[in-house]
């Protein structure tokens, strides 16, 4: 017989990539030199690969917008995508970079203005 069916979509969360509403956010893996450096890279959008520009030194964590680059829904502005850098140090065990990131970083203290 004729009948209704009823289904039940579930939707398995992205594991970089968040909704929130028309906008998407977007955890983006770089490398420190990328990150230290600055230059183009290419950042996934919905609608293909667009070039960002980072800024030279930029940090882990730092958001940075594309507009117009999220969901585009019917009759609706498309919202936007927040590209979020997750910088990725190389993997340990490379004396050469250690001697070069002790000697580089000897005297640099991150936490030195950190009070609680």
């Amino acid at each position: 017989p004729h009948g209704d069916i009823l289904l039940t979509v579930k939707v398995a969360p992205h594991p970089r990539l968040k909704r929130e509403g028309n906008s998407l956010q977007l955890s983006l893996p770089i490398t420190a030199l990328e990150a230290y450096q600055g230059g183009p890279i290419d950042v996934p959008t919905p609608t293909g690969k667009v070039t960002l520009k980072l800024k030279p030194g930029s940090q882990n964590g730092q958001t940075l917008r594309l507009k117009g680059k999220g969901i585009a829904s019917p009759g609706q502005e498309p919202g936007d995508l927040l590209v979020t850098l997750d910088v990725r140090l190389p993997a340990p065990g490379d004396p050469e970079l250690l001697a070069a990131l002790e000697r580089l970083q000897a005297d640099t203290d991150p936490r030195a203005d950190l009070e609680l």
